[in-house]
């Protein structure tokens, strides 16, 4: 281990060398010890992150190696990513552009897409849980509280369920803080909209609240304020898009997060590759 990543409620991420090779870096994710019956709820979930994003294999995905424990210490080797989360852009240099918010979604939405095609639920989308690469490419990363579709667990505090809010108060879905297993892939397009109010206002949804009163606001019907209230630079048919992917019914959110990235190819299309050659007709 050569330095600290990052820390978390109940893991530290540590920058590593796989097997001594000096140019080989990776993220190494240790699970926090704890010296009560805890933790070995912790090592499930743990366990659990690893099998399900090991399900996964997609370029905007960060990819998880294997999962190690040696002398009582269980930790993970994952890719390690060159850059910054979402969440420490905005901190540093506050909302961003259009055109970069607009590249970020595309990424994370082809992401999203892949995990929903699997039966994943992220149920965790956030500007922390999305890696920035130096050539402005997203990553989604951090499976701790994702969600199989017709997963089956007894221990309901493990994978949540019915009483049981799992997610993070500011990007979380109405219906998933009711019920954390029943909702589908439009759950995470709420946080995705969340993510990107964020981004492009530089404020939270709903400021300045205590984690009930966040909970309620996410609930009520009343809306965050609008984005145009912060920027008046941005394309009235991407601010309409964030604000419906924040719709508080499921039912009135895009459909699934192909259509979105259906809707932004519409608007903006995407560039070609540099191997695309257009010859000139001569006749």
């Amino acid at each position: 281990m050569l330095s600290v990543l990052g820390r978390g409620g109940m893991s530290t991420v540590y920058l590593a060398r796989k097997n001594d090779d000096k140019l080989n870096f990776v993220s190494m994710k240790v699970l926090r010890t704890l010296k009560t019956e805890r933790q070995d709820r912790l090592i499930s979930r743990f366990k659990r992150e690893f099998y399900i994003a090991q399900k996964l294999d997609h370029p905007n995905v960060v990819k998880v190696f294997s999962l190690e424990d040696f002398a009582g210490l269980n930790y993970m080797l994952i890719e390690f990513i060159q850059g910054k989360s979402l969440q420490k852009i905005i901190d540093e240099s506050g909302a961003i552009s259009q055109d970069l918010a607009i590249k970020l979604m595309r990424n994370t939405l082809t992401a999203l897409a892949h995990c929903h095609q699997q039966g994943v639920i992220h149920r965790d989308v956030k500007p922390s849980n999305i890696m920035v690469t130096p050539e402005n490419q997203a990553k989604l990363f951090d499976f701790g509280l994702a969600f199989v579709v017709g997963e089956k667990e007894e221990d309901l505090k493990i994978i949540g369920g019915k009483g049981y809010i799992v997610g993070t108060m500011d990007y979380i879905a109405p219906e998933q803080s009711y019920n954390s297993i029943d909702i589908d892939g439009r759950a995470d397009l709420y946080g995705l909209g969340c993510t990107f109010y964020h981004a492009l206002t530089g404020k939270l949804p709903y400021p300045g609240l205590e984690k009930k009163d966040k909970i309620k606001a996410q609930r009520s019907k009343e809306k965050s304020e609008p984005i145009t209230n912060f920027r008046t630079d941005l394309s009235d048919w991407f601010v309409e898009l964030v604000e419906r992917m924040m719709n508080k019914s499921k039912d009135n959110r895009p459909d699934s997060a192909m259509t979105v990235l259906l809707e932004l190819d519409l608007m903006t299309p995407p560039p070609l590759p540099d191997w695309v050659d257009f010859e000139d007709d001569e006749d």
